[in-house]
C-alpha cells in the first residue's frame, strides 16, 4: 500500500468550517457544499449537505433529527466525477422523501501513470470516514444516522463501495456503521468478470483503481456476498434490513451479467446464514436510460422513494 492509502484519523471536526452555503430559490431546501469530514487539505475530503426544512410541527423540537441520511455515492471508475455533479439528483431525492440527503467525495486514482496514486482500498477507506463523520455529527443537521440509519445510494463505482462496506468493511469505525440499507444503481460488482465481458477499456480503469488482476477477487463484493459469516455480519454489527439492486436495461456500459452474478451470491450467502438480511430485491424494469442517463430521470427518484417509505420509516 502506497504512502497515500494509509488510515487518516477520523475527527468530529466542526462541520459547518470551510462550507458554503449555496443560495437557491428555494426555500425548503439548504445545500451546504464542501463541508470537510476529515482534518486534511485534500479537496475530496468534503461531502455535500441537501437539507430539507422540518415540517412546521417539527420545527423547534429534537423530533425532527430523528430520521434516516440517505447518502449517494458517486461513480466515474473510481477516476472521475465529484459531489457537486449530482446536485440535481440529490435536490430531487431530498425533494421527494422528505429526507436529508449527503453526497460525500472521496479520491481519485490519479494521476493515472503515478504509482503513489490511491488505489483500492484507498476510496473505500474514504468513503468509511465520511460516513462516520456523518453519523457523529447528524444530530447538528437533523438527522440521527446512528438509531435510524444510513440508506447508501451507490450508482456505477458507487454501488461497488456501498456493497464492498456492507460485506467488507476496511475501518474499525466502519465495521460498526448503521447501514440499515442499500440501493444498488447500475452497479459493479465483480472486477475479473466485468474486464473479461468488455475488455481492455476496462482492463486500464480497473488496474489505475485496483492494481494488477491477482488483486481484483479480494476487491469484489461478489465474492464476500456469498460468505454467510460476512453477510451475518453485515446484519449483526452493522444491522442492514434491505437491500434493491436496480439496473437499466438500456444500460450501455453495464450488462446485466454484473447485478445478475452478485444477486446470485447474495442469495446464497444470504440463505446460507438463515435468511439475516430480511428483504433482498432486484429491479430491472422500473428505471430506464443508459448509464448515466438513468439518474437525470424521474423514474430513479420514484423508485428510491418507494424504497425508503418502505424499509426506512
Amino acid at each position: 500500500m502506497t504512502a497515500d492509502n494509509t488510515v487518516p484519523a477520523t475527527v468530529a471536526a466542526p462541520a459547518t468550517s470551510n462550507s458554503q452555503t449555496t443560495k437557491t430559490d428555494d426555500p425548503s431546501l439548504v445545500i451546504l457544499r464542501k463541508v470537510p469530514y476529515l482534518p486534511s487539505s485534500h479537496e475530496r475530503h468534503c461531502v455535500d449537505l441537501y437539507l430539507p426544512a422540518p415540517p412546521a410541527e417539527a420545527a423547534g423540537h429534537a423530533a425532527h433529527t430523528d430520521r434516516p441520511l440517505l447518502v449517494f455515492l458517486h461513480g466515474g471508475a473510481w477516476r472521475t466525477c465529484k459531489p457537486a455533479d449530482f446536485t440535481l439528483l440529490a435536490t430531487r431525492l431530498a425533494h421527494a422523501t422528505g429526507l436529508p440527503v449527503a453526497v460525500p467525495g472521496y479520491r481519485m486514482s490519479l494521476p493515472a501513470k503515478d504509482p503513489n496514486r490511491p488505489i483500492h482500498p484507498a476510496h473505500q477507506i474514504d468513503i468509511e470516514h465520511a460516513l462516520t463523520f456523518l453519523t457523529t455529527t447528524g444530530p447538528i443537521y437533523g438527522w440521527n444516522a446512528a438509531q435510524r440509519g444510513l440508506c447508501l445510494i451507490g450508482h456505477s463505482a458507487g454501488s461497488h463501495l456501498a456493497t464492498s462496506i456492507l460485506l467488507n468493511p476496511k475501518t474499525v469505525s466502519g465495521a460498526s456503521l448503521h447501514v440499515r440499507s442499500i440501493v444498488a444503481l447500475d452497479g459493479i460488482f465483480d472486477l475479473a468478470d466485468m474486464v473479461d465481458e468488455y475488455g481492455e477499456y476496462y482492463r486500464d480503469f480497473t488496474e489505475q483503481a485496483f492494481g494488477p488482476p491477482a488483486n481484483w477477487a479480494a476487491a469484489s463484493p461478489v465474492y464476500f456476498a456469498r460468505d454467510a459469516q460476512r453477510v451475518k455480519d453485515a446484519v449483526d454489527k452493522r444491522k442492514c434490513e434491505a437491500i434493491l439492486v436496480v439496473h437499466s436495461r438500456e444500460d450501455e456500459l453495464l450488462s446485466v451479467r454484473q447485478p445478475n452474478g452478485f444477486m446470485k451470491a447474495l442469495v446464497s450467502g444470504n440463505e446460507a446464514s438463515g435468511g439475516a438480511i430480511h428483504w433482498v430485491e432486484r429491479d430491472y424494469e422500473s428505471v430506464r436510460g443508459t448509464h448515466d442517463a438513468m439518474l437525470e430521470g424521474t423514474a430513479v427518484v420514484e423508485r428510491i422513494r418507494r424504497f425508503v417509505k418502505e424499509r426506512m420509516a
